[in-house]
């Protein structure tokens, strides 16, 4: 139902000339198709409202979005290629735009899309710096939060594990110092993640306990469970060792 309203207001919009209200509904529609796992038919709506943005005079930051999930969906149907060129085609567009957080976050996706290849780790873990160079210059901890937690990923992925504990721990710090209490309950999941990566269940078994802690609380019933499990987790692999 939501795909024809969309359709119907698509064809009103295109009897108007309204290109840009046209490049919304077709953002809109790729949303929805991407939710019906249609991503061809997603990568088509998004690929054409981001040449409707990017026609459209000074409406760089709404077509760095549009290409933000043009590469979105590149990755998704696994075209590494194609998805780093779109994503460095959004930074660009932040760029022009001023918007330095969202422009960060488009290098954040650079990573990501670079990792997806096991040989090029590294590179993403560099991405990551210069993302939280980006957003520490620009004075927005928020965002430095996120970009620790995409260095703690990749690190682990590599297998380095010291460095993705150590990002870990910073991204939990930072949290804690931005009183964001639930966030800084789910980060010890991540915590304690790496420490059963790394075979060290008695370091994961004190982080999920203290992650069990955090969320009780700030009465975080859902990551409560999840720190639970891992608490399983970790106490199982204590026993088995």
């Amino acid at each position: 139902e939501a795909l024809d309203v969309t359709k119907a207001a698509l064809e009103l919009c295109q009897e108007l000339q309204d290109y840009a209200i046209e490049a919304r509904l077709l953002l809109t529609l790729a949303d929805a198709q991407e939710r019906l796992d249609s991503l061809d038919e997603a990568l088509q709506a998004a690929q054409d409202g981001a040449a409707i943005f990017r026609a459209l005079e000074g409406e760089w930051e709404l077509a760095g979005y549009a290409q933000y999930a043009v590469a979105r969906l590149h990755a998704q149907m696994m075209e590494i290629g194609q998805a780093m060129e779109e994503s460095q085609l959004a930074r660009d567009l932040f760029y022009k735009a001023g918007n330095v957080r969202c422009e960060g976050l488009t290098i954040l996706q650079m990573a990501g899309i670079t990792g997806m290849d096991r040989e090029k780790l590294e590179e993403a873990v560099g991405m990551a710096d210069q993302a939280r160079d980006i957003f520490q210059k620009a004075g927005d901890r928020v965002a430095d939060a996120f970009a620790l937690h995409v260095k703690a990923e990749m690190c682990r992925a590599s297998g380095e594990f010291d460095r993705a504990i150590e990002a870990a721990a910073e991204r939990r710090r930072m949290l804690h110092e931005l009183g964001f209490r639930k966030e800084e309950a789910k980060s010890m999941h991540a915590v304690a993640g790496i420490h059963l990566a790394k075979h060290d269940a008695a370091e994961a078994t004190r982080a999920a306990r203290e992650g069990l802690r955090l969320a009780r609380a700030c009465g975080d019933r859902a990551t409560e469970v999840h720190m639970l499990i891992q608490l399983t987790h970790a106490s199982a692999f204590l026993v088995s060792e």
